[in-house]
């Protein structure tokens, strides 16, 4: 009797334990239900799902009813495993009439996806898609996936949503949307998203040619590092797919590994560029660029598409997330160190970074993690931090290159007056020799050569012309070398004299002036004087001409001109200094020195020789 009583007992516990079981799974069910009389126009339904975990992968709709559905509880996010993840929504429809309901998926990456209905004890498929799918399947250019729900009246239906996705991180946030709320996230998602595309496309482009023309390695970095971002973000929203329609193989994954690859290497070598980290963590620095370069072979593994399709993708994710991690971090520690040091552009550059990184946490890293739900468009809050990452770093590169090109324009500017003084110093030498040979010859052999000529017998009126001639000729070679500093009033007799005195029956000289101006610089009629003196030697020399031109004429705005014209025989120009003569590098120098033009135009035809030099004058 007692064992009776006992087994009678147990049944009544059992039946009540069962009893009490059902009324939870009851107002479970029931508190995970979704009214959507009562749902505005967004709403992250992931709270109110039930969740259930297929280890076989086996799971046929039919059998959906009779799984073991648990509520789910925690951030949608799951860390790569080969199992399929079931999540089951109840959607209440108290309204007399049909409600169209949008359910979206703001994460791209994502294999595939089942979507299935059950309404009136039936269930049907609703959308399959996903990147291993053709693009037409998601019905969107979007970054996520959206599929359309026709709610019966009074209806209660229930949604089944099947996501696989083997070995990246899994994150399944869902939307339930209006249909007018997923047009305006539609239009938002692209607007902000072509307004990407624009601006670092700009960036690269802009910051090649900076480094091309400027040379600034600078420029160079941060184009590699924004290539590898857009790597990075075009495979985490669905530009692969968009590109080849589906991605059965995965090569959003490789695209993924070599945009981590372009960003681990080139932040920290453009942040170097900026502020000197490396040379105060030389050890450290070290140490990150051999975790850099490991994950170069394993971009190149991740080009074989058996190995992306398998468990060793689990390894070559975790090391590059690994890495990734480290080297962000450890840019935030260069770059205070540097604050602390008081390194150049070390402040700022930890703000702008600091900030970069806070809207990548939010957006990427911390969803990642499991740490953070998607929000309806994923990777906004990082485009916005995008945004002022690039308008600040162009601006902070910009004032550095300025300083760079000051200090370039700075050095040319120091060169250009070195050179300057080197000239001057030449040409002041060649005064000095002119004015000591010229004195030597008309006190020393001019005064010997008259002695002479009073000494000797004279009766030998050719001898005697012959020595005239001599002194003549040495008295006005002197008079020329010793000629340092012709004033104005003298220019243009002086240079009527020169012409006179070298004209013979073989070549004549022609001097013209129009409109020429007063010069007050002596230096500048001294200059020209020994140009005309340097053209009147190359004249008598080389040209060969019958007849030689001068032309100084003043134009308007302080410019005076001198040109220069023969029918000789002409010379070949060359670039080679080695085949200049003499006489030209002096009037090239002198030219130089007056901050004029010098112009050409001669050779070897027979044509002659014209020679046009322009000089602005000095105001002072």
């Amino acid at each position: 009797m007692n064992k009776l009583f006992f087994l009678i007992f147990l049944l009544f516990i059992l039946q009540i334990a069962h009893l009490h079981a059902f009324a939870d799974k009851n107002n479970s069910n029931t508190k995970y239900r979704i009214t959507l009389d009562t749902l505005n126009h967004e709403l992250v339904i992931t709270r109110h799902a039930f969740y259930f975990e297929d280890h076989t992968n086996t799971i046929q709709p039919d059998s959906l009813k009779n799984l073991d559905w648990e509520p789910f509880k925690k951030i949608p996010t799951f860390q790569p495993s080969e199992s399929a993840h079931w999540f089951k929504v109840v959607l209440d429809n108290k309204q007399k009439y049909n409600i169209k309901k949008v359910l979206f998926v703001p994460y791209n990456s994502i294999y595939t996806i089942d979507i299935y209905q059950e309404s009136n004890d039936s269930i049907y498929l609703i959308k399959q898609t996903g990147i291993q799918r053709h693009i037409k399947n998601k019905g969107f250019r979007i970054a996520g996936f959206p599929a359309y729900l026709n709610l019966p009246s009074e209806t209660v239906s229930t949604v089944y949503v099947k996501f696989k996705h083997v070995y990246r991180p899994l994150r399944t946030t869902m939307y339930l949307l209006n249909p007018e709320r997923f047009s305006e996230i539609l239009y938002e998602s692209n607007s902000l998203l072509w307004l990407w595309r624009g601006l670092y496309l700009f960036a690269i482009v802009l910051s090649i040619m900076a480094w091309f023309f400027l040379k600034q390695k600078s420029f160079l970095y941060y184009a590699l590092l924004n290539l590898g971002v857009s790597f990075y973000v075009f495979s985490h929203i669905g530009e692969i797919q968009m590109i080849m329609g589906s991605d059965p193989t995965d090569i959003s994954s490789t695209v993924d590994y070599i945009g981590a690859f372009l960003i681990n290497l080139s932040l920290p070598l453009f942040l170097n560029s900026l502020t000197p980290i490396r040379e105060n963590n030389k050890v450290l620095w070290k140490i990150m660029m051999v975790l850099i370069y490991g994950i170069v072979p394993f971009v190149i593994l991740s080009f074989i598409p058996e190995i992306r399709l398998n468990s060793l993708t689990l390894i070559v994710h975790n090391y590059i997330m690994i890495v990734s991690g480290i080297v962000l971090l450890l840019q935030i520690y260069f770059l205070t160190k540097n604050t602390l040091l008081k390194k150049e552009n070390g402040l700022i550059m930890l703000i702008i970074y600091t900030l970069y990184i806070i809207f990548s946490f939010i957006d990427i890293i911390l969803p990642n993690m499991g740490v953070l739900e998607d929000g309806d468009y994923i990777c906004k809050l990082f485009f916005i931090g995008s945004f002022i990452e690039v308008f600040s770093f162009m601006m902070l590169m910009s004032k550095q290159t300025l300083g760079v090109y000051n200090e370039r324009a700075k050095l040319r500017e120091r060169y250009k007056n070195h050179q300057r003084e080197l000239l001057l110093s030449i040409v002041k030498s060649q005064e000095v020799e002119r004015i000591r040979t010229g004195r030597e010859l008309h006190d020393l052999i001019g005064a010997n050569i008259a002695i002479i000529k009073q000494r000797v017998n004279t009766t030998d009126p050719d001898l005697e012309k012959l020595m005239t001639q001599t002194i003549d000729s040495i008295r006005n070679l002197s008079h020329g070398l010793v000629a340092s500093n012709i004033t104005d009033s003298e220019f243009n007799d002086e240079i009527k004299e020169l012409c006179y005195t070298a004209s013979t029956d073989e070549m004549n000289f022609h001097v013209y002036f129009h409109a020429w101006p007063l010069i007050k610089n002596t230096e500048t009629t001294t200059h020209l004087y020994r140009i005309t003196q340097e053209l009147v030697q190359n004249a008598l020399k080389h040209s060969q001409a019958s007849e030689v031109y001068f032309q100084f004429t003043g134009t308007e705005k302080d410019k005076i001109m001198l040109m220069y014209e023969d029918n000789g025989v002409g010379f070949k120009l060359s670039n080679n200094k080695k085949d200049k003569g003499l006489g030209i590098l002096n009037i090239k120098n002198r030219v130089n020195l007056l901050n004029g033009i010098l112009e050409i135009e001669s050779d070897l035809n027979g044509s002659g020789t014209n020679i046009l030099i322009e000089i602005k004058l000095k105001t002072d």
